[in-house]
Parts: structure tokens; sequence; C-alpha cells
């Protein structure tokens, strides 16, 4: 059984999807450790406590550096004994020395096909409407493990969709979420049979 800390920013529907799956026996090798919120008071964190799940809040802003922040990370996943680190909407940028403790173990799921629409600035509904703005006939959501850059880490899965003809930033924003939410868990599954 590996144990998964996940690092929101906001509602923390793959949170609850990740969750849902675990309780349904859906991922039997996963169970969840805790939540790490990047601010007080998100959605992800009601979500938490309505599981009975420790959340935290820490603030990137609340620390000297990165390094500072670094070490506060690795002291709450250390206590929860955390074998996995699930990103699921988490928009800070991850200090080096924090990553370099956890090689091939941080996941991050993205609402594209990476290596297209990822990067500084694309998260959210900016993914979506720049995939309309170009035209793609495709696009879907990518797993990756996390490294020093944005978007940038080795691809474990993705999920293709075609795109509706018309079809608005926001309909395509909840197509590809439903697809997040069915890729998420199998990929994390699949790492904590490995």
């Amino acid at each position: 059984m590996k144990r998964v800390a996940v690092f929101a920013s906001g509602s923390g529907s793959n949170f609850q999807s990740i969750a849902d799956a675990i309780s349904s026996g859906r991922t039997p090798h996963l169970s969840l450790c805790g939540l790490i919120a990047s601010k007080p008071g998100i959605q992800a964190m009601e979500r938490a406590q309505l599981l009975d799940l420790p959340a935290v809040s820490i603030v990137k802003s609340d620390f000297s550096d990165d390094v500072e922040f670094g070490k506060a990370l690795l002291e709450q996943v250390g206590d929860w004994d955390t074998d996995i680190i699930a990103l699921a909407g988490f928009l800070v940028k991850l200090p080096p020395s924090f990553i370099a403790q956890f090689p091939g173990i941080i996941v991050n799921i993205h609402p594209s096909l990476l290596p297209k629409f990822g990067g500084y600035g694309f998260y959210g509904q900016k993914v979506h409407a720049a995939v309309l703005e170009a035209g793609e006939t495709i696009t879907g959501c990518t797993v990756h493990l996390v490294d020093e850059g944005y978007d940038t880490g080795k691809i474990l899965a993705q999920k293709t969709l075609l795109i509706h003809p018309g079809e608005t930033v926001v309909e395509l924003a909840a197509r590809v979420l439903k697809a997040e939410h069915e890729l998420y868990p199998e990929v994390l599954e699949r790492l904590a049979r490995e």
C-alpha cells in the first residue's frame, strides 16, 4: 500500500477523484495520507475535512526563500510517511531542493497533450483557450513526472479527446477535467504497483 500526499491550490476535484477511486476499490494499492494546500481556505481543504484527512496550508510567501519553503514541505510529507506526491492543480513551483529528495515519485496532471500547451502560465482555462485558438482538433490531459521545469518532466500517460466543432472553453474544460479524473487515479495505481 502506497501513501499519497496530494498538493492542491483550488477546488480539489482531482484530489476528490483520487479519494473516490480509493474508496471504490479501483486503486487497491493506494491510500491518501493528507493534503497540502498552497493557501488556506480553499475548497480542496474542505474536501479533505469531509474525508477526515489531514490538511495543512503551506504558503510559499510565508518563507524567506525556496530552501525554507522546501524544508517545510519536506517535514510535512515526512511526518505522513509519504510514498507518492500527486500535484493536483498545485500552482506553486516546487523548490529544486524538494524535487531532488523525491526522484520519480512526484507527479502532476496537466490539461493538455504535453508538450503542447504547457509551461509557465499555462493552467486552467488558459490552456483550453489556447488549444481552441490554435485550431487544434484533438486535446486531452497528461500525467507526467515533475522536474525543475514547468510541465517538462517525463510523460507517464495521456488521454486524448476529440474537440467538438463550436465547443466553448468552458465545455472543453469540463470534458478534459472528466478525463483527468479517470486518468490520474489509474496512473497513481500503476506507480504504486511498481
